[in-house]
């Protein structure tokens, strides 16, 4: 498939102008070079030596911009993985790819691995590694959401639902995946959370296709004989929807894959299906709160619009208004490396002007890493909208109008 794509670019440069990076970095040529050019080449004799390949933050805004429908985002990971199969990958890069082999040991050491993160004396040591120590790293928490759900009694209910969590909400914000569960459960549903990997994306997105395909086929395994039963695939992470959605078909290569990216669905998209069937729990009490609301890229590569903005606006007392300023800028691991954090906040500058003028009593959008990078931009608090729909399904009674932003923290 990524082969005969490069024939597809018509070098028409739209790509370019769309490229958000491209757009604050002048020594980045652009998606069509580091994707269809750079493709020709990378595949010869002998490979060029270009790190040009380590500009693109995964974003896939050029995607949406090309008129030809060229998969540049694949392209481009495809070029960095057959790369790195003549050169050394960076340190950075190969941590990375494994965010859940990283997430297990720091979640076992918390909260001491969140101290030495923040030690000055750790400063240098994640330089050397090339982590930026320009920006917080994500804090763990020692019980995990998978670990708090094993010991949680089974709720039956008529309809069932398998869980796709994600490093992020399993390890660093666990709140948000029960936030996921109590809406799906006070929806009618039984959550599943069977066994599962990291979705791929990050591996994918640092060059390591091994370690991807590596972790697609172990959540193939474990979730295509559940939708073979019914259930429906649901996560609360646009990246993870994502990337089973539109990276597992291509990765794998299979109709097994294909069939399973039929049944996956991000959270916002799966409960705002459910509101135009009539089926979505309506008995919100008030919450009042005046947000803004960003959309990721990864929800807009879906091409569903902006399902949460459905959703809350049907919660009393939210006042919901859309940004539309593009991309944050962090890009899942993108701006944590050394040398991209100037880049990361050149990027989300629009992001984070629009914040500051809209002054929103909290901004609201369902990537974790974008929360990472508006809170760190602008100082403003950034939550989960499952975490504001389920404060306004524990209040179908009102109690006399407490800040559900602050109650959220």
């Amino acid at each position: 498939m990524v082969g005969n794509a490069l024939d597809q670019c018509l070098k028409c440069t739209i790509c370019n102008t769309a490229c958000p990076v491209a757009g604050v970095d002048p020594s980045f040529p652009g998606p069509k070079y580091a994707g269809p050019e750079l493709g020709r080449l990378i595949r010869g004799p002998e490979p060029p030596a270009d790190n040009v390949l380590d500009y693109c933050s995964n974003c896939r805004s050029c995607e949406l911009a090309c008129p030809s429908g060229v998969p540049i985002t694949s392209l481009i990971r495809a070029n960095k993985a057959a790369a790195y199969r003549h050169k050394r990958m960076p340190l950075a890069n190969r941590l990375f790819a494994r965010v859940d082999q990283l997430g297990r040991v720091a979640a076992v050491a918390a909260p001491l691995s969140n101290a030495v993160a923040r030690a000055w004396w750790a400063q240098p040591v994640l330089a050397r590694l090339g982590i930026s120590t320009g920006r917080p790293l994500p804090a763990y928490h020692r019980q995990t959401f998978r670990a708090w759900f094993s010991r949680r009694p089974v709720r039956p209910a008529p309809k069932r639902i398998a869980y796709f969590v994600g490093c992020y909400a399993n390890y660093n914000d666990p709140d948000v995946a029960k936030a996921t569960v109590a809406v799906l459960e006070h929806n009618g549903y039984q959550v599943l959370v069977p066994e599962q990997r990291c979705c791929g994306l990050p591996a994918l997105a640092n060059g390591d296709e091994d370690q991807a395909r590596k972790n697609a086929v172990f959540n193939l395994g474990q979730f295509l004989p559940l939708v073979e039963q019914g259930y429906e695939i649901v996560t609360a992470c646009p990246s993870c929807a994502l990337t089973l959605k539109r990276d597992y078909p291509e990765l794998l290569d299979n109709p097994e894959a294909a069939e399973l990216s039929r049944h996956v669905w991000e959270l916002g998209e799966f409960l705002r299906r459910l509101a135009e069937e009539g089926e979505l729990q309506s008995d919100f009490g008030k919450v009042p709160g005046r947000l803004a609301y960003h959309l990721p890229c990864h929800t807009r590569s879906q091409g569903m619009g902006e399902p949460w903005t459905d959703v809350l606006g049907q919660v009393p007392g939210l006042k919901v208004e859309a940004l539309d300023a593009g991309c944050c800028g962090l890009s899942g691991t993108y701006g944590f490396k050394a040398g991209h954090y100037e880049t990361s906040m050149a990027v989300g500058q629009r992001v984070f002007e629009a914040v500051n003028s809209v002054r929103p009593d909290a901004v609201v959008t369902e990537c974790g890493t974008c929360a990472m990078q508006i809170n760190h931009g602008t100082g403003v608090k950034v939550v989960h909208p499952a975490i504001l729909l389920r404060e306004a399904y524990s209040r179908r009674w009102p109690r006399g109008g407490e800040d559900a932003i602050r109650a959220s923290e």
